[in-house]
């Protein structure tokens, strides 16, 4: 991951390969921050650290995030359909 991302130029997305059903990406921004990201429908992204180790917690840690994040949207998701169903009845 590090030696991928020390070749991006400024504003690149590299592809390395893939990581449990994702594709594994990293991205040096213009901000000079660069990033791991996991690419499926959507993208998760976590800084890249020096340590190579402290990288392969972090991508852990945004993928096992995956299910907390997916609970959190389905019940916004079921309050956004109530809200509308009594807008509805509302109008």
């Amino acid at each position: 991951m590090l030696e991928a991302v020390s070749k991006c130029k400024t504003g690149d997305v590299y592809p390395i390969g893939r990581f449990k059903g994702f594709d594994l990406l990293v991205e040096k921004n213009y901000m000079g921050v660069n990033y791991m990201v996991l690419r499926g429908k959507t993208e998760y992204k976590a800084e890249i650290s020096t340590s190579p180790v402290g990288n392969m917690v972090k991508l852990e840690n945004a993928f096992n995030g995956l299910s907390e994040n997916e609970e959190f949207l389905i019940k916004k998701i079921d309050q956004y359909q109530r809200d509308m169903e009594q807008s509805k009845q509302e109008y």
